[in-house]
């Protein structure tokens, strides 16, 4: 299973998206977005300056970290599209 189609649950496990309901894919990716958006504004800008002088594995880390919320945030949201094509019985948890 790849990093994007797994999701931290609020127990705090991580789970695979498809059992997710709707409204645990929407606050994943609203999450993802604004945690990838605060990241992101460390890295140009007056900020950038102090990001460019980190070594470069930790801006690596810092760049990859967005990566990969927005990739879960884009996989929740092909989820919600597939599921809007091809309605699923509701996911029991």
């Amino acid at each position: 299973m790849g990093n994007e189609s797994v999701a931290l649950s609020m127990a705090g496990k991580l789970v695979p998206i498809e059992s997710l309901d709707d409204l645990d894919l929407k606050n994943l990716i609203a999450t993802n977005i604004d945690k990838a958006d605060s990241l992101i504004h460390m890295t140009y800008g007056v900020n950038g300056d102090s990001f460019r002088g980190m070594c470069e594995e930790i801006q690596d880390n810092v760049l990859w970290a967005i990566s990969d919320l927005l990739r879960q945030a884009k996989a929740a949201r092909n989820e919600l599209a597939d599921r809007r094509i091809t309605p699923r019985e509701s996911v029991q948890g």
